[in-house]
Formats: structure tokens, C-alpha cells, sequence
């Protein structure tokens, strides 16, 4: 199980940062989803987030370091790179145009 866990982490992380696609968070993430970092719950409001960080980060990359899976978790260290574009949402904060890594 736990190569498929990390093969859904991976998925979510390159598909809707790098392909922009956030029609697979329905896919992926379960009605009773809880997020903690941003505190959202369900798929939708998991969209919204993404959203908001996608339209800060038109340019975000994530790449995928290393992956570890134990007992139905998985842990994934990465590095996301991108220029800001003005944060909005829970991101909000002055247009700056800086590389951010």
C-alpha cells in the first residue's frame, strides 16, 4: 500500500502544482479531507487554496526529492520554485515579483 499512497502524493503535488490541474483534487482527496497547514476541509476548499497559491505562483514548480511511506502515511520532502505575483486569499501580501524557493 505504501507505494500507491506515495504515487497519489506525487500525483497531487506535479499535477496541480506543475500541471496546474485542480480538477484532480476531486479525484484524490476524500469529502472528509482535513488540511492543517491551511486549515480547509473537503475538496473544495482544498481547490480554493490551491487556487489562490497557483494564481501567487504562475510559474510554481515543485520537484519531488525523496518520498518515505510507513503505515498508511507518507512523508515527501520537495522543493517548489516560482516567482510572486501578489499573494491573494490566505497568501495575501504586496506584489513583489521575487524568485522564491
Amino acid at each position: 500500500m505504501s507505494e500507491k499512497d506515495k504515487t497519489i502524493v506525487r500525483r497531487f503535488l506535479t499535477e496541480t502544482q506543475n500541471d496546474k490541474n485542480l480538477t484532480i483534487i476531486d479525484d484524490l482527496v476524500a469529502d472528509d479531507f482535513v488540511g492543517h497547514t491551511a486549515e480547509v476541509k473537503g475538496p473544495e476548499q482544498l481547490m480554493k487554496v490551491v487556487g489562490d497559491n497557483l494564481d501567487a505562483f504562475p510559474d510554481l514548480k515543485v520537484t519531488i526529492e525523496n518520498q518515505i511511506a510507513e503505515g498508511g502515511m507518507v512523508v515527501t520532502q520537495y522543493t517548489a520554485r516560482g516567482c510572486s505575483m501578489g499573494c491573494t486569499g490566505m497568501f495575501s501580501r504586496p506584489e513583489s515579483w521575487c524568485p522564491t524557493q
